[in-house]
């Protein structure tokens, strides 16, 4: 143990006098964040920039080490330096996200291994090294903070909060970065061929993969024999499932045991069934709904794991780095290039909608002067004036503060309401964009009948005895003095429901006021043995249809 704490100062050592710079900016950092502590006035963002800031310097550092262009690491370094201190403006969503994205892309891609194993080793070993800095680095801040604690409580010493966030600020600001260099040294560097990494890889991680794959092969065969669309959120989940395959493959070139070797060799062929999933899926969406940024980001990522299959396949082309350096450029073009950024895109796509659907209802440009005629509330008219509700809503939450009243005639949702007129806005208050929309069924207690039943009990919400419901992922259980009386799917009991009462979904949430006390009951009483539960509302999703959740008010019982 001594002999490995001593082998870890030294490296820490090392790590300083190699990284002079990096010591110098994590100084900074930490002067900086103690001060924001005290005065609230500075460095309210600057911390935010730190890491990336961090790692641009030491990528200069190991690009001029030992050669004769040494001066080009201390020129990043200062102009780090002085972009830290004086660069003080909040993160900006996307902006931030894929400039920290890109960045530590790049300082993974350093240096610049062409062959696949020695990528993967330096992106693990990094990986290690930032794992064991956060463990040594979370450990040193425990006990520092115990230490601190003991002190004030036996010693009857003040204290404030802000003493502990100065601790961590030391720590994590401070003391993890170097700590992170110094884990990267190669005298500390782990061997990653050994017999945890396997039994991680073999019996834990490739299975669930595996696993995985197989429900979206059931999924992708489902999806075909009914003829359906798949399901709005797919795509994300065959995104997460495509980079965690492809990082696994990664790591399989380290492994002296590899027993799933067929598996990495033709993943490219195993993913295809779920890259068909995504495509289908997103750009059924986006021909429906039109681009956002958010999608537009989606796509990059969905084009990034069809070209990583394809060129996977060639032992010439297939190269982690070629693809790292590519995510890199394409990210940053399609972020920081404002003609084709992500941002910009999104928001001519939803203009478009917006002008395409004011010329259905026979409008060119509108102005402060123009009022809608009066619409009939059919399918067609609720999806136009959703479309117009949601489109300027989109472009008045990210563009410039002008850009609606210059380019749509309207400043504001309030003067886009008196343009339509309440009358034909009140069709779409909801966006018509239904993957993301939630509306509520609410019962409107107009046709509660006791007669026949002899007693009314309250039921509690996620109670643990007595009468109480829980409505757990896609069930809803009710329970009688601490007895299951009942237990349904939501999404098959509220469809059982609707039929009983005679009524669609769509009836239900533009008309719930209009139905007649025969059908109330029959939507909002569930009959249970011995009686019926009474419903309070039932809140669903549209698109892909789910009851999110089942709210009950009591019990009549018979």
């Amino acid at each position: 143990m001594k002999q490995r704490i001593a082998k870890v100062a030294q490296a820490l050592v090392n790590a300083a006098k190699g990284n002079p710079m990096e010591c110098i900016l994590a100084a900074v950092a930490v002067g900086i964040g103690i001060t924001s502590i005290y005065t609230t006035r500075y460095g309210e963002y600057r911390t935010f920039y730190y890491p990336m800031l961090f790692l641009l310097t030491n990528i200069a550092n190991k690009l001029t080490v030992n050669h004769p262009s040494r001066w080009a690491y201390y020129a990043v370094s200062l102009l780090s330096l002085a972009a830290f201190v004086l660069f003080n403006v909040e993160p900006s969503g996307s902006y931030y996200v894929v400039a920290m994205g890109c960045v530590t892309l790049a300082y993974l891609s350093f240096p610049l291994y062409r062959d696949n194993e020695r990528f993967a080793e330096n992106v693990l070993n990094n990986a290690v090294a930032l794992l064991f800095a956060g463990f040594v680095a979370g450990v040193v801040f425990l006990l520092t903070v115990s230490v601190k604690l003991s002190l004030h409580y036996l010693f009857d010493l003040q204290s404030s909060g802000k003493d502990i966030e100065s601790i961590a600020v030391l720590i994590w600001l401070g003391f993890f970065p170097i700590l992170f260099l110094a884990f990267n040294d190669n005298s500390l560097r782990l061997t990653l061929k050994n017999r945890f990494t396997e039994i991680l890889f073999n019996y834990i991680l490739t299975p669930a993969i595996i696993v995985y794959m197989l429900i979206f092969y059931a999924y992708f065969v489902k999806v075909a024999l009914q003829w359906e669309l798949p399901k709005g959120n797919v795509a994300y989940m065959v995104f997460g499932f495509g980079i965690a395959a492809y990082l696994l493959k990664m790591v399989s070139y380290l492994l002296s045991k590899d027993y799933f070797g067929w598996l990495y060799r033709n993943l490219s062929y195993f993913v295809l069934p779920a890259l068909v999933l995504f495509w289908i899926g997103t750009i059924y969406r986006v021909n429906e709904y039109g681009f956002t940024e958010d999608r537009i980001y989606l796509l990059i990522g969905g084009a990034f794991l069809t070209v990583t299959s394809l060129v996977l396949i060639s032992n010439k082309l297939g190269r982690y780095l070629y693809l790292s350096l590519g995510v890199i450029v394409v990210l940053s073009a399609f972020t920081y290039i404002p003609f084709m950024s992500a941002k910009t895109l999104g928001i001519k796509s939803q203009q478009h909608r917006f002008e395409k659907a004011l010329a259905t209802l026979g409008y060119t440009k509108l102005d402060g002067s123009v009022r809608f005629k009066p619409l009939a509330n059919t399918p067609q008219n609720r999806e136009v004036i959703g479309t117009l509700t949601s489109s300027f809503r989109y472009i008045s939450n990210n563009a410039d503060k002008d850009y609606t009243a210059k380019h749509l005639g309207v400043k504001d949702t309030y003067q886009l309401e008196d343009i339509i007129t309440s009358a034909n806005y009140a069709m779409a208050n909801e966006s018509s964009d239904r993957s993301y929309r939630v509306s509520s069924l609410v019962n409107p207690k107009s046709a509660l009948d006791i007669q026949g039943y002899r007693t009314m009990v309250i039921l509690k919400a996620y109670s643990k005895n007595g009468d109480y419901y829980q409505d757990n992922g896609v069930k809803l259980e009710i329970y009688h003095n601490s007895k299951v009386v009942f237990t349904a799917n939501k999404d098959s009991l509220l469809k059982a429901q609707l039929a009983k009462a005679g009524v669609s979904l769509r009836d239900a949430q533009e008309d719930g006021t209009q139905l007649t006390e025969q059908q109330q009951r029959l939507l909002y009483q569930i009959e249970i043995p011995g009686g019926v539960a009474l419903v309070n509302r039932y809140n669903v999703s549209e698109d892909p249809y789910k009851v999110e959740d089942v709210e009950l008010y009591g019990i009549l019982l018979r």
